[in-house]
């Protein structure tokens, strides 16, 4: 039931959004059979992000939402490391990647800390996430960035970028995002077996693609033999 509230009691403020969605997770949701493998997956998801108090977390359907209200520049280097470290610890175990939006935007609290979930920010975040990271990671565009940087109150020509990378995404716009890759040879034999399991599915092969490409460029090297990582990069 939701509760009433004086609209004198709310209090409108402004923080970070991360709104992770694991791939591929979407699609089983149709299939109620699944719905308990679904759960332990989601309810692993949950614990691997829940451990740090850089931000807040809520469930909301087949993905996670992060706020975060630290406008310190320091804090917002080391909660995005720290991301990026649980990123590749799910991916390892769980063996389904994430994708995720970052934007910055509005929630709003109640003064008797109410469980309401208002504001822009989660839409912002949803919306960035489908239609700007079109690659598997945790990214953001040029907006956000500049607003990132409002909020914590860097000099306007600052060219801060929180730790993220810079890269493009398919549409050729500009993209900033969590790297959270090491070099690991469990990884690789798993997104070779993503490639080679989405032949016939370029549309999602391709995101798995260019993870590899970065891997490569990232670490100069990779544990499996060279004609193995050339027949698919070709």
């Amino acid at each position: 039931m939701i509760p009433n509230v004086n609209p004198s009691a709310i209090v409108n403020n402004e923080a970070i959004f991360i709104w992770l969605d694991i791939l591929g997770f979407s699609e089983a949701l149709e299939d109620f059979n699944a719905y308990k493998e679904l759960h332990a997956l989601l309810n692993s998801f949950e614990i691997f992000f829940l451990t740090d108090k850089g931000y807040d977390l809520q469930v909301i359907s087949d993905g996670i939402i992060l706020k975060i209200t630290s406008k310190e520049l320091s804090e917002l280097r080391e909660i995005f490391e720290e991301i990026a470290i649980k990123q590749f610890q799910f991916i390892l175990k769980e063996k389904y990647f994430i994708r995720g939006g970052i934007a910055v935007g509005n929630h709003f609290d109640t003064k008797d800390k109410e469980k309401l979930f208002m504001g822009n920010g989660l839409s912002r975040a949803v919306k960035l996430e489908g239609k700007v990271v079109h690659h598997a990671v945790i990214g953001t565009n040029n907006e956000t960035i500049k607003r990132m940087r409002l909020i914590c109150e860097l000099e306007i020509e600052n060219d801060e970028l929180f730790g993220l990378k810079k890269t493009v995404n398919e549409n050729g716009e500009t993209l900033y995002f969590i790297d959270f890759l090491e070099q690991n040879i469990d990884f690789e034999n798993m997104l070779h077996g993503q490639i080679g399991k989405n032949q016939i599915k370029p549309q999602i092969q391709k995101k798995y693609l260019w993870i590899y490409r970065y891997y490569i460029n990232k670490f100069g090297s990779t544990y499996r033999p060279f004609d193995d990582v050339l027949g698919v990069l070709l």
